[in-house]
């Protein structure tokens, strides 16, 4: 289990404290922190130093603060009716916290990475997401902290051929791809693309599973209905391997938003969920041994 990020949307009804005890009981080396984690959204002052002391007393790093929504500039709100009331809920929450707030939290974390995600609503031109995502990796620089791009089908960035124009027109050496198991199959995403992306610029990876037809609300099912690895139908171990041996140095976990998981007790469901990533990530190994 050594290695294993817990994203924390796997645990999202569970607080930090929570999510925190849960993934050291479980053996997850380190956590993912969400920016509402450091700073309610009507409070001032971020606790981002006593999460980062609490976290090196647990014995667990805190690797990446996700997400960062306001990177782009000029964006606009869905029109009503456009996204689902959930969905407009997250939007405004992640819109609490600017840019260079998140950036400096992290610092404060001690996190190495920053997941940066797009808009609902209107798809970002390349140029344009381009030149901000430059500039959002040029303040990471500044910090010391690497930026990363998460595609997802029911935003502005849909899948991984726009979020790779995105990076690559960037050119920056902090600035590279998150890649989520979900999005990837959901949106369609080409498994020949991802051959010619340089495994250098995937950073990290959010792992789970899902039914292999869709559910007919996305939005739904990628918050509420995702499964453990190996308890659905995606093609996770054909994806997974094209990164090759790359693939054990990246931040990688599980990210198993579900209600079934949110019933039970964290420490339980991060259980689960780290024994399920390991069985997929040993089966992977063995294969590259072999």
């Amino acid at each position: 289990m050594a290695g294993l990020l817990l994203w924390s949307g796997t645990l999202g009804r569970a607080s930090f404290e929570e999510r925190l005890a849960a993934a050291a009981a479980a053996g997850f080396a380190s956590l993912s922190v969400f920016p509402w984690d450091c700073r309610a959204p009507e409070a001032r002052r971020s606790r981002a130093g006593e999460l980062r002391t609490r976290a090196r007393d647990a014995g667990v790093a805190l690797a990446v603060l996700d997400p960062l929504s306001e990177w782009l500039p000029g964006g606009a709100p869905p029109a009503a009716g456009a996204i689902s009331d959930e969905q407009a809920a997250y939007a405004r929450l992640f819109a609490a916290y600017a840019a260079d707030e998140c950036l400096d939290m992290a610092a404060e974390l001690g996190c190495d990475l920053v997941s940066a995600i797009g808009p609902s609503g209107a798809p970002v031109a390349a140029e344009a997401g381009a030149e901000a995502f430059a500039r959002l990796c040029d303040a990471a620089a500044l910090r010391g902290l690497r930026a990363q791009l998460e595609f997802m089908p029911m935003s502005g960035i849909p899948d991984l051929a726009a979020a790779w124009a995105i990076v690559a027109g960037a050119a920056r050496p902090n600035g590279g791809l998150l890649l989520d198991t979900w999005h990837f199959a959901r949106s369609g995403s080409s498994l020949a693309l991802l051959v010619e992306i340089p495994v250098d610029r995937v950073f990290s990876l959010q792992i789970s599973d899902a039914p292999r037809q869709p559910a007919s609300d996305r939005w739904h099912e990628t918050a509420h209905g995702r499964r453990l690895p190996g308890e659905g139908e995606l093609e996770l171990a054909a994806v997974l391997s094209l990164l090759g041996p790359a693939r054990r140095g990246l931040a990688q976990g599980p990210e198993v938003c579900s209600d079934a998981l949110s019933a039970l007790p964290p420490y339980e469901a991060a259980r689960l969920a780290a024994a399920a990533t390991q069985r997929l990530l040993d089966s992977l190994d063995a294969r590259l041994r072999a």
